[in-house]
């Protein structure tokens, strides 16, 4: 397993390598390339464990050879071991789930409380990335809900309490602590979002980042490579034949849209011609009434222009111009 970003913020992740550099300064400063003291070891892994600025790095740590070999000496250690790997790629269920198999290190209420914000991201993830299907429905039913104010973003996700209480193992009676939850992940910069209490759900509130070319959502998780890799070229794959498939109809558009502008302008410059052509002929019509008004008196000279008009109107009728 490798460390990585997920679809969270590069700023995020960067005020995190701070305090992680620290936590891997005093676990390999103090020991030679071959050995490492297990207690000293568990005491400092607890600590990154509890660091409400490190979100990801775990799975770095879970895979250090040194780490690994130090603490597969022991029970503690092996607890550690998976309670590590639970931290870089699992959520507060998976731990309720092993409560009886001794599988974790017993947490602290602060090492709970880290792991909610970590589930929390992953759910905010989920919501944005279109994942879970009762996040989404839940998503859709509240934006329709939602008056449309101005300056509001129409476009942001929302995760329900209800998926949250379920996924943090908290009753649906307690909202205080689940919000308390949601308050410090909000506060530590775990996610962008806000409490939506009319409508029971935790608002997410893409933010945008000078230095990144897309949205702020959430701080990154661990990036498990045998499973999110895979899907997230799934995801990229998907999003290529789509693009091709709308690439294909834009062009068939344009190709339409070519032909019938051919179309008309050939449709109007034989209008164009036909107007041109009648109104010279009768022009001289006109011309020709006018000259036998001259010889024959006003009497004739006005029935025969009269007829000359009548014939170049008929022979404009007869094109389709009148």
């Amino acid at each position: 397993m490798t460390s990585g970003t997920s679809s969270g913020g590069t700023t995020s992740a960067t005020a995190a390598e701070e305090p992680f550099n620290e936590i891997k300064s005093l676990l390999f400063s103090s020991s030679s390339s071959s050995s490492m003291d297990i207690s000293y070891t568990l005491s400092i892994l607890h600590k990154a464990l509890s660091h409400p600025r490190i979100f990801a790095g775990y799975a770095e740590l879970h895979s250090h050879p040194l780490i690994n070999e130090t603490l597969s000496k022991s029970k503690l250690g092996t607890q550690m071991l998976n309670t590590l790997q639970l931290f870089a790629f699992g959520v507060y269920e998976d731990y309720v789930k092993a409560a009886e198999q001794n599988k974790y290190c017993p947490l602290s209420a602060q090492e709970v409380m880290k792991l909610r914000v970590l589930s929390v991201i992953t759910l905010v993830q989920s919501s944005c990335n279109g994942g879970s299907d009762e996040i989404t429905l839940g998503a859709k039913k509240m934006k329709k809900k939602r008056s449309i104010k101005k300056g509001s973003n129409s476009s942001s996700s929302c995760v329900p309490y209800k998926q949250l209480y379920q996924s943090l193992d908290i009753p649906t009676t307690d909202i205080r602590q689940l919000e308390d939850v949601l308050i410090h992940s909000i506060y530590t910069h775990a996610i962008l979002g806000k409490l939506d209490q009319k409508n029971m759900c935790l608002r997410i509130l893409p933010s945008s980042s000078s230095s990144t070319s897309g949205f702020i959502i959430c701080a990154s998780r661990d990036v498990d490579v045998e499973q999110d890799v895979p899907r997230m070229i799934g995801v990229l794959e998907e999003f290529y034949k789509r693009g091709e498939v709308l690439l294909s109809t834009l062009e068939t558009c344009a190709e339409k849209g070519r032909n019938v502008r051919e179309e008309d302008y050939q449709y109007w410059m034989n209008v164009e011609q036909r107007i041109t052509k009648n109104r010279i002929k009768v022009s001289k019509n006109l011309s020709m009434a006018a000259s036998c008004g001259g010889g024959k008196g006003k009497g004739a000279g006005a029935s025969g222009g009269m007829m000359l008009a009548e014939e170049g109107i008929m022979a404009a009728a007869e094109e389709g111009i009148m």
